[in-house]
Protein backbone atom coordinates (compact mmCIF):
# COMPACT_ATOMS: atom_id res chain seq x y z
CA UNK A 1 0.00 0.00 0.00
CA UNK A 2 2.76 2.46 0.87
CA UNK A 3 4.68 1.70 -2.33
CA UNK A 4 1.64 2.35 -4.49
CA UNK A 5 0.91 5.62 -2.74
CA UNK A 6 4.48 6.79 -3.17
CA UNK A 7 4.22 5.99 -6.87
CA UNK A 8 1.18 8.26 -6.88
CA UNK A 9 3.28 10.93 -5.18
CA UNK A 10 5.86 10.69 -7.94
CA UNK A 11 3.15 11.00 -10.56
CA UNK A 12 1.65 14.06 -8.84
CA UNK A 13 5.05 15.75 -8.77
CA UNK A 14 5.74 14.92 -12.41
CA UNK A 15 2.37 16.29 -13.51
CA UNK A 16 2.81 19.41 -11.38
CA UNK A 17 6.16 20.11 -13.02
CA UNK A 18 4.85 19.40 -16.52
CA UNK A 19 1.86 21.71 -16.07
CA UNK A 20 4.09 24.46 -14.65
CA UNK A 21 6.42 24.18 -17.64
CA UNK A 22 3.40 24.57 -19.93
CA UNK A 23 2.36 27.70 -18.06
CA UNK A 24 -0.71 26.11 -16.45
CA UNK A 25 0.19 27.31 -12.97
CA UNK A 26 -3.28 26.92 -11.41
CA UNK A 27 -3.39 23.26 -12.42
CA UNK A 28 0.21 22.76 -11.36
CA UNK A 29 -0.37 24.08 -7.85
CA UNK A 30 -3.25 21.63 -7.39
CA UNK A 31 -0.90 18.72 -8.03
CA UNK A 32 1.83 20.20 -5.78
CA UNK A 33 -0.73 20.64 -3.00
CA UNK A 34 -1.80 17.01 -3.45
CA UNK A 35 1.81 15.86 -3.22
CA UNK A 36 2.38 17.89 -0.05
CA UNK A 37 -0.77 16.46 1.48
CA UNK A 38 0.49 12.92 0.79
CA UNK A 39 3.87 13.73 2.37
CA UNK A 40 2.18 15.22 5.44
CA UNK A 41 -0.02 12.14 5.73
CA UNK A 42 3.03 9.87 5.79
CA UNK A 43 4.75 12.02 8.41
CA UNK A 44 1.87 11.28 10.79
CA UNK A 45 2.16 7.50 10.41
CA UNK A 46 4.25 5.45 12.86
CA UNK A 47 7.92 5.47 11.93
CA UNK A 48 9.48 2.64 10.02
CA UNK A 49 12.76 2.47 8.17
CA UNK A 50 10.98 1.80 4.86
CA UNK A 51 8.73 4.80 5.33
CA UNK A 52 11.56 7.09 6.36
CA UNK A 53 13.65 5.99 3.36
CA UNK A 54 10.67 6.56 1.08
CA UNK A 55 10.11 10.06 2.45
CA UNK A 56 13.80 10.86 2.03
CA UNK A 57 13.53 9.75 -1.60
CA UNK A 58 10.42 11.91 -2.03
CA UNK A 59 12.24 14.93 -0.57
CA UNK A 60 15.15 14.30 -2.95
CA UNK A 61 12.71 13.99 -5.85
CA UNK A 62 11.04 17.29 -4.96
CA UNK A 63 14.43 19.02 -4.74
CA UNK A 64 15.55 17.65 -8.10
CA UNK A 65 12.29 18.69 -9.77
CA UNK A 66 12.47 22.21 -8.35
CA UNK A 67 16.12 22.58 -9.36
CA UNK A 68 15.62 21.18 -12.85
CA UNK A 69 12.54 23.30 -13.51
CA UNK A 70 14.50 26.45 -12.64
CA UNK A 71 16.87 26.01 -15.56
Amino acid sequence: MVGGSLAGLQEHLKLARDYALEGLYDTSIIFFDGALAQINKYQLLPSSSFLLNSLFFSDSLISSIVVSSGT
